[in-house]
């Protein structure tokens, strides 16, 4: 069984080269589905390395305030947008 350093590596190594899927298998000894789920691996290791975290500026608090906290689709089209609490009630009311 090969570390997950070892697999990185080797995937490294086919994503620089000319090698195809079928002459790294052989290699590695492996089959296509392994080879993929390999490849899977390393990519979700690079997206978790590359990942930015979302800073919260009172700019961007202000946009999502005018966002609706959810949506309401009839059978008949009519779209309702709701933008604050409201009480179930109103709603079912509304909706009638």
């Amino acid at each position: 069984m090969r570390t997950n350093e070892e697999i990185y590596e080797a995937i490294e190594q086919f994503e620089s080269g000319a090698m195809s899927v079928a002459e790294f298998c052989e290699t590695y000894v492996i089959s296509n589905s392994t080879f993929y789920e390999w490849q899977k691996k390393y990519k979700m290791r690079n997206q978790e390395n590359t990942a930015q975290p979302i800073i919260l500026t009172d700019e961007l608090l202000q946009m999502t305030e005018r966002l609706p906290i959810a949506e309401l689709e009839l059978a008949d089209g009519r779209l309702f947008r709701i933008f604050k609490e409201a009480d179930p009630a109103f709603l079912k009311a509304f909706i009638n």
